[in-house]
């Protein structure tokens, strides 16, 4: 009899640990996601070289401007429902942030702007942290995506930043 109870109380270690493990990451897991937006069938992020994507997603218009108290510059390019901020150093210009500038543009996740709280956390969990103006922010490995929210209560802007 001891041996059958050992073995069933083994047994529910066992599933314990080991879980289900066919679930979407939510909760927890949320935090090692990287994220960023399909645009015209290309994965836009953060933290990669613009030469590498820019010229894949079509017409866009550029703006240059000075980075902060030094010699180098910032780029935005802004095309059909996102723009894309890049910093440039040297020949380098990597992306910084992507913002999500109306509802023809979706996350990957489905939100867009206009998209209630409830279903942001919905689509990315409850492990989030949140500013001092209501936004919501997920942290994944090598970036974090923002949603703010506007007088209505729904995602009013959306970015995809570096960490």
């Amino acid at each position: 009899m001891k041996k059958i109870l050992a073995l069933c109380i083994a047994l529910l270690l066992i599933f314990a640990v080991v879980g289900c493990g066919d679930e979407t990451p939510k909760g927890d897991d949320v935090l090692k996601l990287n994220f960023y937006v399909m645009y015209k069938g290309e994965q836009v992020k953060v933290g990669v070289e613009a030469k590498d994507i820019i010229p894949k997603l079509g017409e866009y218009k550029s703006e240059d401007g000075e980075a902060c108290g030094t010699n180098e510059k910032d780029v935005i390019y802004t095309l059909s429902g996102i723009e894309i901020e890049t910093h440039v150093s040297g020949e380098s210009e990597i992306i910084r942030q992507i913002k999500i500038i109306d509802d023809s543009q979706t996350t990957v996740e489905g939100i867009t702007i206009g998209s209630t709280r409830d279903e942001v956390i919905a689509a990315y969990g409850k492990v989030y942290t949140e500013g001092s103006s209501g936004a919501i922010r997920y942290e994944g490995d090598a970036s974090a995506i923002e949603f703010h929210f506007g007088s209505s209560g729904n995602v009013s802007n959306i970015y995809i930043k570096r960490r």
